[in-house]
């Protein structure tokens, strides 16, 4: 009875066995069968193997969007040679990034020279202001000079004027006086020619 039981689970887990295994062929079967029929259905006969990975399903899904030349020229995955050239990059900017006090010395030297720059300009235009302030005083004593000068012409003026003012009169009295003088020759004159002209005619009664 004991070899009979032990025959029958053995029987049984043969069966057992060999129905799993008909299973498995059977998903192997249908995963390879839909794999030959869409290219995205990869992920699918890749998960019905024993040995499937995370990486392996997302390379598969990466395949189907994208060729395989491109997943390894993704910009976020970079290749040795580039990994090497930032490594460099980096080494490079950190050598050619000047310190702190570098700058603070450059910064001080720049606002120096600034400083000495608004100071020169500053002095110009202390210069022109003395240039102006004297230009304007030399203007107001051209003011003055010119102020000077007229009323010396007027003086002059007037007084000129006033010596020819007289001159005119004395020439006018003077043209009055011999005017004058030349009437009372004319009278003279006449009374001597009437008597000449009486003393003409008693001389001619008397003889």
């Amino acid at each position: 009875m004991g070899k009979t039981r032990k025959r029958k689970n053995s029987s049984n887990g043969s069966n057992t066995s060999s129905s799993s295994k008909g299973q498995n062929k059977v998903a192997k079967n249908k995963c390879s069968s839909v794999g030959t029929k869409d290219l995205t259905n990869d992920m699918l006969s890749e998960t019905c193997n024993a040995n499937f990975r995370v990486s392996d399903a997302i390379h598969g899904a990466h395949s189907v969007l994208f060729s395989d030349s491109g997943m390894y020229n993704s910009v976020f995955v970079p290749s040795e040679g580039e990994a090497g050239n930032g490594a460099e990059g980096s080494t490079l900017s950190q050598v050619s990034q000047p310190p702190y006090s570098e700058i603070m010395s450059f910064l001080t030297s720049m606002e120096q020279v600034m400083n000495n720059k608004f100071a020169s300009i500053n002095k110009k235009l202390e210069t022109l202001d003395k240039l102006e302030t004297k230009v304007n005083g030399v203007e107001s004593e051209l003011c003055k000079l010119w102020n000077i000068v007229q009323e010396k012409n007027k003086k002059i003026q007037s007084e000129t004027l006033n010596k020819i003012a007289e001159n005119v009169s004395s020439l006018e009295f003077a043209l009055a006086e011999s005017q004058n003088a030349i009437s009372q020759l004319q009278q003279e004159n006449f009374e001597l020619s009437e008597t000449l002209n009486y003393m003409q005619a008693q001389s001619m009664r008397n003889n």
